[in-house]
């Protein structure tokens, strides 16, 4: 059976999510920093009257890693309050997803593209790296010479880190 995948990039990786858990894709976003937020959270945003939190993928993998990340990207322009990466000062893309009963923003630096594969073109991501064995890596899928990361959305966040936030956006109201 065909599945798409909406195919991103962070950093030097490239990952993807089954494109019926994508909401929409934010090309260009503006972000407020919130105060005692987990540290893989970089801010919120005003969704059409709703307000999400942002999420860094790599923040989120080093956390579950229980290592700081190696890198951080992310800074923020306060001319025009919208997040870039430091490195290339390109606006980040924003990947919008639902888990339980909260929408979240996951921060990418570049879109990629709409793959349409053979769903069982994913291969295990078992025993290959160091976050394979956490339920958010659905996988791998190799593409020609590139390799994707399959990310399962509703294991990004903790049960307890879904009430957490969902209790911290509720405060900001």
């Amino acid at each position: 059976m065909e599945k798409q995948f909406v195919t991103f990039k962070i950093g030097k990786s490239f990952y993807c999510i089954d494109i019926m858990e994508v909401q929409e894709v934010i090309r260009e976003i503006s972000i407020t920093s919130m105060p005692n937020f987990p540290t893989f959270v970089e801010g919120v945003m005003n969704l059409r009257g709703k307000i999400i939190p942002l999420l860094s993928i790599d923040k989120r993998l080093a956390e579950i890693d229980n290592t700081n990340s190696s890198f951080d990207r992310l800074n923020i322009n306060n001319q025009s309050n919208i997040i870039k990466d430091a490195n290339n000062k390109k606006p980040l893309k924003l990947i919008v997803v639902k888990i339980e009963t909260i929408t979240i923003g996951l921060l990418v630096d570049a879109l990629d593209k709409i793959l349409t594969i053979d769903e069982n073109q994913v291969q295990s991501a078992e025993g290959i790296g160091k976050f394979t064995s956490h339920q958010m890596i659905g996988g791998i899928l190799q593409i020609n010479d590139e390799f994707y990361t399959v990310l399962t959305p509703k294991f990004i966040l903790e049960r307890d880190e879904t009430q957490l936030l969902t209790e911290k956006l509720n405060q900001e109201k």
